[in-house]
């Protein structure tokens, strides 16, 4: 016991001895590149969930709501049959009731089982295929599938309520009918007619369908919208990503190695390296820099980000090894000496 505390006191008295001591306080994005990486990576998809679930929620609630609306208006005859027959109002809603909840509640449980299970593990499979991140688990959350089930059950009911609840005050009879079309009305290019003389009779009666269907026409762009909509997005993450790679290993920069020595070894062995470096067979061309790692914290943001500062020799010919260009106007840009 005697001869630990001994050793104890002059580690202790050894520390007090140092002078010059410098702390430094990292978190763990700074130290742990992999973590801070994958951080980053979860970022992206974070601000993603953030956009694409709207527009898909949209074009869902779209073809929704235009589906059942126009099933419960296709369904005339059979309304006035059943209300012939004697069914009560309500009788005649529950085969529409029964098959928009039944519906609504497949609907948003297939969904919820992939959204939670299969789409979840192929974007992270995609993003964590450089590292090695065990137990992966997708729990599902109660609170937004139930926002999902409640918003498609609003969805697919209250359009087919509406239009059945408007259909059920005309008279059985009535309703056996079939349903007379809208009165046509002239439409606003109808007012140029040097513009609508010209067109054809097929171009004429879409327009006219279009004037005389108003909500069909606005759901219809709507959800065109939201499709393309999607489709720039998707296209334009993958043009972005495939550009960076090609721009910063072919237009930037054309050197396939970098070699790092001490420059603090002896000269014998710092003289040894490069004749080392010289004497390689597939060696094209080669020039000498300085390099280090730096870091350096942008404002706003409360990780490090890490920098690879490069101070060439000579600028005679770094510009073959890097091509410097200003990134706004790509003119090339030339190192001073300063």
């Amino acid at each position: 016991m005697s001869a630990g505390q001994s050793q104890l006191n002059t580690s202790r008295s050894k520390i007090t001895a140092l002078q010059d001591i410098t702390y430094q306080i990292q978190s763990r994005n700074d130290y742990n590149a992999g973590y801070n990486q994958f951080g980053e990576d979860a970022k992206r998809i974070d601000v993603l969930s953030n956009t694409f679930p709207i527009i898909f929620f949209a074009v869902a609630i779209m073809v929704s709501l235009i589906t059942m609306s126009r099933m419960a208006t296709e369904k005339r005859e059979v309304i006035g049959v059943l209300r012939a027959l004697g069914y009560t109002r309500f009788d005649t809603m529950k085969v529409f009731l029964v098959y928009e909840i039944f519906a609504g509640v497949l609907g948003s449980t297939l969904g919820a089982f992939l959204g939670t299970s299969l789409l979840p593990r192929k974007i992270f499979s995609a993003y964590a295929a450089n590292f090695t991140i065990p137990n992966f688990q997708t729990p599902p959350s109660p609170f937004w599938i139930s926002i999902s089930i409640i918003l498609s059950l609003i969805c697919t009911l209250i359009p087919a309520i509406l239009a059945t609840v408007i259909m059920l005050k005309d008279q059985p009879a009535v309703l056996m009918l079939p349903k007379p079309s809208k009165a046509g009305s002239k439409v606003f290019l109808e007012r140029f007619p040097f513009i609508w003389h010209h067109l054809s009779f097929n171009y004429k009666v879409t327009m006219r369908n279009l004037a005389r269907y108003k909500s069909r026409m606005i759901m219809t762009i709507l959800g065109v919208l939201g499709c393309t909509a999607l489709l720039i997005t998707g296209f334009g993450i993958r043009d972005s990503l495939n550009g960076i790679v090609d721009t910063q290993y072919k237009d930037i920069i054309h050197y396939d190695i970098i070699g790092v020595y001490n420059p603090v070894s002896s000269d014998q062995a710092i003289a040894n390296y490069k004749r080392k470096v010289d004497h390689l067979a597939d060696m094209k061309q080669h020039a000498s820099i300085y390099y280090e790692t730096v870091t350096s914290r942008p404002q706003g943001t409360s990780s490090n980000q890490s920098i690879s500062m490069m101070v060439p020799k000579s600028t005679n010919n770094f510009h073959d090894f890097v091509n410097l260009r200003n990134p706004d106007t790509k003119k090339a840009l030339h190192l001073s000496t300063n």
